[in-house]
């Protein structure tokens, strides 16, 4: 009730009406002797910690002094369950039903207290709820001040392994029938039946995602958020609030490939979730004061990736990967085009890509196929020009290997990364491919992991992965080592990519484990809807068979050790990687420069953007 969400007290007072922070977040963490109540706020302006805090703890007492709103109360408690609800999803993880049986046995002493330990919250009422927060949070308090990291060191640490887990038996598994249908006006629908919790999912995927800012880097993610802001007949807060009556979710986020708003609902309430969500995407309210509060978040986010090894290395590798094609820079855009950005960009944007013929739909709960094909009739009535905008063309690989430095002054870590353009879904050498990545850096027993890890320390974990986007995905491994070890590291990293084609060729062995793990760790990747919602929207972005799911572990299990030879031979031969290292250039550069003979080594700021010689 008190901070979550742009409707709640604490975000209407602090980031609204004060503009003291750009992000609030309430969390309450309970514990068998005691448990911690946290309010956290992203200062805007650090020499403001004084006042924000009055305003914080002055909001509090206003929620705690006057009686509760019962419609807050209400759609805070409704919020609960479905959260409770979702929790259900997971087998495993935190929160999930797993560790609810372990919660539940430790502390009560019986294993099934999923209903009672639901029941007492839906009991609660809002004189039980503000007598309890008075309670504990009228005491006295802590504050906490987390400023910029300064020169931090890291801690040695041995890890001794003596005995190989052993691996299991191979395991059989199928999915549903996905099945894909079109409504009168264009729109394409993926239905999943999902019967085992009463909600439902429904994503609309608008091809519309960063590769299509045309020139005004961030605009996707501006919009997707813009869409949430408050439609022609209802503010932002106001949504908010019916969300939260209905059980409701409603989530949007650009990628690289799409634009994305995710409801999640309570199954009794679809209906009504529909309807908010027809009326965001067709009747966007676009305030001009929304998109300078969404502008101020966006900056803060993007000075706060400066601070990240990770983010920095990954604007790094698109913004010089590839070069001057779309997929140049990161989904939250660039800060000098944020600021730029007008009211009329984002209409404009939103009337060429918020269109019924670059939607997919994607459905996944307990509805019958014909009683989503009724519910959906309400966006049937929802037509549009047939939209026309610049083709995208398929990446071009580096004509040679190329190699970046970006100075991360007094940091304790450096940030190594390999990258080049890799094979799509859609390729006959994509599963081969999987596996050859999988044993090279993807998972605990790859080679990089065991080498950089296990046999020389460097590192906690050394991981590469694929990440495929809709016109030219790219292979990326990367991995943190302690700044005295970013020599050796980089040395090793290059010794196996040589060795995996030339002396050290894959054995039989590693090349059994990688694909038996590879494959038994499928089922884990589709356990939630959250998690076959993301496969699913894959199946839509690349046009792949509705049968992909089930046809892809086959695939896996067919492939030969000389197929993922070949093709790691294919393009590790080649040579044609980005190599960047982030870190502390007075530290550690004059020694890479006289261990490696490298072409040439370019400089770029934390953005990816080149710097002067």
């Amino acid at each position: 009730i008190f901070g979550e969400g742009i409707s709640s007290p604490l975000y209407q007072k602090i980031v609204k009406e004060k503009g003291l922070g750009t992000e609030v977040s309430v969390y309450h963490n309970s514990g068998e002797l005691s448990g911690y109540f946290q309010i956290t706020v992203t200062l805007k302006d650090v020499k403001k910690i004084e006042e924000t805090e009055k305003e914080v703890l002055k909001t509090l007492d206003e929620v705690l002094q006057k009686p509760l709103d019962n419609n807050l109360f209400l759609a805070a408690q409704k919020m609960y369950a479905k959260e409770f609800i979702d929790s259900m999803k997971r087998i495993g993880g935190f929160g999930g039903i797993c560790d609810r049986l372990n919660a539940y046995y430790h502390y009560l002493g019986e294993p099934d207290k999923f209903q009672w330990d639901l029941d007492r919250y839906l009991k609660a009422t809002p004189e039980t709820t503000q007598k309890a927060a008075k309670k504990f949070l009228e005491r006295p308090y802590g504050i906490l001040i987390v400023e910029p990291m300064g020169d931090l060191k890291p801690m040695e640490e041995k890890v001794d392994r003596t005995k190989m887990p052993e691996g299991k038996k191979e395991i059989e598994f199928s999915f549903k029938n996905l099945e894909n249908f079109k409504l009168s006006n264009g729109i394409n629908v993926y239905y999943y039946n999902y019967e085992k919790i009463p909600e439902s999912i429904l994503l609309c995927s608008f091809s519309a995602g960063s590769v299509y800012d045309d020139g005004l880097d961030g605009i996707s993610n501006i919009l997707s958020q813009m869409l949430l802001r408050g439609s022609k007949d209802k503010s932002g807060e106001e949504i908010e609030k019916e969300l939260k009556k209905l059980g409701a979710e409603l989530d949007s986020y650009s990628t690289s490939d799409n634009l994305n708003i995710k409801l999640s609902i309570l199954q009794e309430n679809f209906d009504d979730g529909l309807k908010i969500l027809k009326e965001i995407i067709e009747a966007p309210a676009f305030k001009v004061e929304e998109l300078e509060n969404l502008r101020n978040e966006v900056l803060a986010r993007l000075i706060r990736q400066k601070d990240s090894l990770p983010s920095i290395a990954t604007f790094g590798i698109l913004k010089n990967l590839y070069k001057e094609h779309p997929y140049n820079h990161h989904w939250l855009g660039e800060i000098e085009k944020i600021k730029n950005l007008k009211i009329e960009d984002i209409k404009k944007f939103y009337n060429s890509f918020v269109n019924p013929a670059l939607l997919n739909l994607i459905y996944i709960g307990p509805l019958k196929v014909e009683e989503l094909k009724s519910k959906l009739e309400i966006f049937e009535k929802w037509k549009k020009e047939k939209p026309t905008f610049k083709l995208v063309a398929k990446p071009e690989n580096l004509k040679e290997m190329e190699v970046i430095f970006i100075d991360k002054p007094k940091s304790a870590q450096s940030l190594i990364t390999v990258s080049f353009l890799s094979p799509s879904p859609q390729d006959i050498n994509y599963p081969a491919f999987q596996i050859g990545n999988h044993l090279f850096g993807g998972y605990f027993l790859s080679r990089l992991n065991m080498k950089l890890r296990e046999e020389k320390g460097f590192t906690y974990g050394a991981r590469s992965s694929i990440l495929p986007l809709k016109f030219g995905g790219y292979w990326n491994f990367r991995v943190p080592v302690d700044s005295r070890f970013t020599k050796e590291a980089l040395k090793e990293i290059l010794n196996e990519i040589k060795a995996i084609y030339g002396e050290k060729p894959i054995e039989k062995e590693e090349f059994e484990k990688a694909k038996n793990n590879l494959i038994m760790g499928l089922p884990s990747r589709f356990e939630s809807p959250d998690n076959l919602l993301s496969s699913i929207e894959t199946i839509a972005t690349f046009g792949l068979p509705l049968n992909y799911l089930n046809e892809f572990p086959e695939k896996l299990k067919n492939v030969k050790l000389e197929e993922v030879q070949n093709v790691m031979d294919k393009y590790f031969k080649e040579g044609k990687f980005l190599i960047l290292i982030v870190g502390d250039k007075e530290k550690i550069f004059e020694e890479i420069l006289k261990e490696f003979n490298f072409k040439k080594i370019n400089f770029c700021d934390p953005f990816g953007n080149p710097l002067k010689d």
